[in-house]
């Protein structure tokens, strides 16, 4: 079976950015926040919302719910790992 994700990145700053992708009914805003924390570390915040549009999206969530949740995470780890190599690239 063949599926389309559509997804959108969108470079709001070079410290807050959104991404967002949408499949079957299933619409995903992710926010991703930089802030200077404590002792001179950067902090990488991300925050995420699901909504549904339709009855196909009230479905495909209800059958996806779990599995989007621990997509998600994995998709936020492999975000903050590529954060922290490329900020390290970066003191080199």
């Amino acid at each position: 079976m063949t599926m389309t994700l559509v997804e959108k990145l969108a470079l709001h700053s070079e410290d807050y950015w959104t991404w967002e992708p949408h499949l079957m009914g299933i619409y995903i805003t992710d926010e991703f926040r930089l802030a200077e924390g404590a002792e001179g570390k950067t902090r990488l915040t991300i925050d995420s919302t699901i909504a549904t549009r339709g009855m196909r999206g009230k479905v495909m969530f209800f059958l996806l719910g779990r599995k989007l949740d621990t997509m998600m995470v994995a998709e936020w780890e492999s975000a903050s790992r590529a954060f922290v190599e490329e900020t390290a690239a970066g003191q080199n």
